[in-house]
């Protein structure tokens, strides 16, 4: 029986069109319906979409511009040359969280309450980034750190990478990089639980697939970043735009010093420092649940 096919639409690399970007919805979304290759119940499609250039199989479905987003085909057309509407589209976050807790609910656990393990993470980073005070994002790698040691599994939910592990691991990897690259701060050794989990991270093919390269996570959050001046902003920007066009810092630091002694580190100064600035609180609802396309199939 011939698997249904998952068109993905996810946002493009601000540098390269035709490459993957670093938004973290759209990595969440792509491991997830890698999962679901690996699980032999779908093919994925996974289309980068600028919105100043879209993609023609963008364009014709007249979707809006939410993204990520997909198009499901449950009788998918082997012509590639040939066009078929799907039976239906789905964009943004909530709908795609709809679709897969009543398509496929018994794979992937889309309520699993280990989703909120580092819920607080990319904000927290985000505040870092801008003035320059540690102390939530600390608080937040410490928190997960010791979730990971009191659960005592590989992966949030089991030994098995899973939906929870989906929405985590994109936000402690993007941490890691930006809190290294803008203000020099590296997730502390003493955090072995969360060192042991981002090691398995790594070595999970549907994050390595899916996971942005540092350039374009670095251009994700360099607004983020409070500088003095303009010209410190763009001389940041000319670093990390000249950084290898090939380069993910997927490693673990004690087990390879030559890659760590080559993690991408801004160089310039121009940043502003706020110490004292407190990051208001917030309460999560915990009730929200040439350009080429890469085909993913299932492996017969």
């Amino acid at each position: 029986m011939e698997q249904p096919l998952v068109e993905l639409f996810v946002k493009a690399s601000g540098v390269n069109w035709n490459d993957k970007g670093a938004c973290p919805f759209s990595q969440k979304w792509f491991m997830v319906f890698y999962r679901l290759v690996e699980c032999r119940m779908i093919n994925l499609r996974v289309i980068p979409v600028s919105m100043a250039n879209p993609p023609s199989e963008y364009s014709r479905l007249d979707m809006g511009k939410q993204l990520p987003s997909i198009a499901f085909y449950s009788k998918p057309n082997d012509d590639e040359n040939a066009y078929d509407p799907p039976d239906f589209v789905c964009d943004g976050n909530d709908e795609l969280e709809e679709f897969l807790r009543s398509k496929y609910g018994s794979v992937m656990n889309i309520d699993a309450q280990e989703q909120w393990v580092g819920a607080d993470l990319l904000r927290s980073l985000n505040h870092f980034l801008r003035t320059g005070s540690s102390q939530q994002v600390l608080t937040n790698f410490s928190s997960v750190n010791e979730h990971l040691r009191k659960t005592n599994t590989t992966f949030l939910e089991g030994d098995d990478f899973a939906y929870s592990d989906c929405v985590l691991a994109c936000k402690l990897h993007h941490a890691r990089i930006a809190a290294s690259f803008f203000r020099g701060l590296s997730i502390p050794s003493k955090f072995s639980h969360l060192w042991s989990y981002m090691k398995a991270v790594y070595a999970t093919r549907a994050f390595t697939v899916s996971c942005p390269l540092d350039r374009d996570i670095l251009l994700h959050y360099l607004e983020k970043v409070d500088f003095v001046s303009t010209e410190a902003r763009n001389e940041a920007h000319h670093e990390i735009i000249t950084l290898p066009q090939d380069k993910m810092s997927t490693f673990i630091p004690g087990e390879d010093p030559e890659a760590s002694a080559q993690m991408p580190r801004l160089t310039c100064s121009g940043l502003r420092l706020f110490v004292n600035s407190v990051m208001p609180t917030m309460e999560f609802d915990r009730s929200l649940p040439n350009r080429i396309s890469r085909l993913f199939s299932v492996v017969k």
